[in-house]
């Protein structure tokens, strides 16, 4: 069975409605009607859950092989993250976060900088998690507020609000956060250069 898609142009920071491009594929009868059945479960036409299932595939799916990103239960998770203590979730976050955020900050957008980062944690919250993530930015005088509503438990905001810092620390700025049981809140003290 031959599947016809429109699938948008994709521009330098995402999708742009500027465009779309028809493209065919062939696909297995069965793996069209699958495809068919969970985009009808997600009330979306069959175009865009298809679109949106190639995204997935091109901004995290190649990222996860190559970082040797592996899938875990959530319930599995909170039991791990119960046994360990906080101070040594603090120094995994710092030696194995914060890093690992670097090389996704280098790939994704070329340099280990503040977007880099910011990058990252969007695509992450967009990507890693099971459940429904809420991620919002908002820039002020005093720099820049992340809140990351994960619904996981506070020693996992504790792990991602220590990775940041270090991260953050390797490339000169400040910042602190707040950690809840279901969110993260990253505040760092910086702001982007006036430009002239």
């Amino acid at each position: 069975m031959l599947l016809s898609l429109v699938l948008r142009d994709l521009k330098d920071s995402g999708l742009s409605d500027s465009g779309t491009v028809n493209v065919s594929f062939r696909l297995d009868s069965s793996l069209r009607d699958r495809l068919a059945d969970e985009a009808r479960k997600r009330h979306l036409s069959l175009n865009a859950y298809v679109g949106e299932a190639l995204q997935r595939s091109i901004e995290w799916g190649i990222l996860q092989a190559q970082f040797e990103y592996v899938s875990v239960s959530r319930e599995m998770l909170e039991i791990f993250l119960h046994q360990v203590g906080d101070a040594d979730i603090a120094a995994t976050a710092r030696s194995v976060l914060a890093p690992r955020f670097k090389d996704l900050a280098t790939l994704i957008h070329g340099k280990t900088d503040l977007d880099g980062l910011l990058l990252v944690l969007q695509l992450t919250a967009k990507y890693q998690y099971p459940i429904p993530v809420t991620y919002s930015v908002r820039e002020d005088d005093e720099g820049f507020h992340i809140f990351l509503r994960h619904g996981i438990s506070q020693k996992w905001s504790v792990y991602l609000g220590e990775g940041c810092l270090a991260y953050l620390e390797g490339i000169q700025l400040r910042g602190s956060y707040e950690a809840t049981d279901k969110s993260l809140t990253l505040t760092i003290s910086a702001k982007r250069p006036q430009r002239k």
